[in-house]
């Protein structure tokens, strides 16, 4: 059996708050709350990431591993925990008594979950006396599941919104603590939309935690949607769209590229958009010049990079 960690000295100042442990993974959307909870003076025993096998990582033994871990463009939860003292924990198979274990000597009162890609087990949902909290970018009940934002840049929506959720043995179905519809520009980077949903995620998250009590109230039945992860069909760009349309899923869902659209009958592969002229028109359905191809719309024109390989 794992060992617990040996240093959890992390102290709130006013006392009695519940201990957090925290689940997360890369990116902005676990770091941007990590900040959030530890700035409004909020008890963080442990940091859980997913890993190969259960094991602490504290940073005196990470060795070489530190400075590969962080870039501006995928900033890694783990470093920031580091930064802050925060034992850091990596999970394998949550099934495993190990694994369990683990986050139980930690001895929570709440866990939050911030982007972490795998289903808690009913053993890990029991484990904290007030609950699991989620959070989720979108305004559930609709786009329930691992990718919302791809999926709701993908319906052309333009606006987005975030959850704050129980959790239960259903995916994104438990109970809606608070919400936050969230507004992003047209074009905007998937960086961009992930910090906006992020940040908001986070101001509802420390709200929700200063009150008295936890508030809850049912999912509606009405507007349920559930997206699952997107496959290689699901990156392609129908050139019956809008220009706007195109453009934003492309900048917004970069994440996902390389994207494909049917140009002349065959599938070309491109990177994300890099210009929009909503107005534009072009004689032909699309015009290639170099590495570059011009992509006709209804209405307007959309500039992609080739993919590499692209022929």
């Amino acid at each position: 059996m794992i060992q617990p960690y040996p240093v959890l000295s992390i102290l709130d100042p006013r006392g009695g708050a519940p201990r957090i442990v925290y689940l997360g993974m890369g990116g902005v959307f676990s770091l941007i709350p990590l900040r959030a909870l530890r700035a409004a003076g909020r008890q963080v025993a442990a940091v859980v990431l997913p890993g190969a096998n259960t094991r602490w990582v504290p940073p005196e033994t990470a060795g070489g591993e530190l400075p590969l871990l962080s870039s501006p463009l995928r900033p890694d939860v783990r470093h920031e925990a580091w930064k802050q003292g925060i034992p850091v924990l990596e999970v394998g198979r949550l099934a495993d008594e190990a694994a369990l274990a683990a986050v139980a000597s930690l001895r929570p009162d709440l866990i939050c979950v911030a982007c972490f890609p795998r289903i808690l087990p009913a053993g890990w949902l029991a484990l904290p006396e007030l609950g699991c909290l989620n959070l989720h970018p979108s305004l559930l009940p609709a786009y329930r599941g691992p990718a919302p934002l791809f999926w709701q840049l993908r319906a052309g929506e333009t606006a987005t919104g975030v959850t704050v959720h129980y959790m239960n043995e259903g995916i994104d179905t438990g109970d809606i603590v608070a919400q936050a519809p969230v507004a992003y520009p047209e074009g905007a980077s998937g960086l961009e939309v992930e910090r906006l949903a992020a940040a908001a995620c986070a101001r509802l998250l420390v709200a929700a935690l200063a009150a008295p009590s936890l508030p809850r109230r049912p999912q509606p039945a009405a507007g349920a949607t559930y997206q699952p992860f997107p496959d290689e069909e699901d990156r392609g760009i129908p050139t019956t769209w809008t220009a706007r349309r195109a453009f934003s899923f492309a900048r917004g869902a970069a994440d996902m590229a390389p994207f494909w659209l049917d140009l002349g009958g065959r599938r070309v592969w491109v990177e994300p958009a890099f210009a929009l002229d909503p107005g534009g028109t072009l004689d032909e359905p699309y015009q290639r010049r170099g590495q570059t191809v011009r992509v006709r719309f209804e209405p307007g024109v959309v500039d992609f990079l080739l993919a590499p390989g692209a022929q």
